[in-house]
């Protein structure tokens, strides 16, 4: 089974260009025998792109998303507004599977988190612009680095 992630900026604002050009990626790669989608459920891309993985799943049934976070929402997302934690619940709810990588946030279990993301993947959907964070830019060179194929959404 194929699996991809995803990696982006934290601040995006979607269009309806930009979703239109996710969504015509994201059946290229169903064609190609992707089924397998991965997310670590962060903020801005990596949400979008799950959520638009749920949308798909009415059109392919054999569609898998695994949720893949550095350790239990109750602190990963401490900080985040009562918003962003209502989207995270949602997800998480979806996700056909949830794994955490430590019981307790830690120094290293967001590089851990991202490794374990690259490590289940073959391709990673990207959007890396002026607003990416050095955290995401990391992750994004890592994964190409490792002989991933990416496909940046920004460009």
């Amino acid at each position: 089974m194929k699996g991809c992630f995803f990696a982006g900026s934290y601040k995006i604002t979607t269009d309806m260009e930009l979703e239109r050009r996710l969504i015509a990626e994201l059946r290229e790669l169903i064609k190609d025998g992707v089924t397998q989608f991965y997310t670590g459920a962060r903020l801005g891309w990596d949400m979008m792109c799950a959520f638009r993985i749920n949308m798909l799943r009415s059109e392919y049934p054999q569609l898998r998303l695994t949720a893949v976070l550095p350790c239990p929402p109750y602190e990963y997302a401490t900080h985040w507004s009562f918003e962003d934690s209502f989207f995270l619940r949602m997800l998480l709810k979806s996700a056909d599977e949830v794994q955490y990588i430590s019981e307790h946030l830690t120094d290293d279990c967001m590089e851990r988190c991202d490794r374990r993301l690259s490590e289940l993947s073959q391709v990673c959907i990207c959007y890396e612009d002026g607003s990416t964070s050095e955290r995401e830019k990391a992750v994004i060179s890592s994964a190409c680095s490792s002989g991933i194929r990416m496909i940046n959404m920004s460009e």
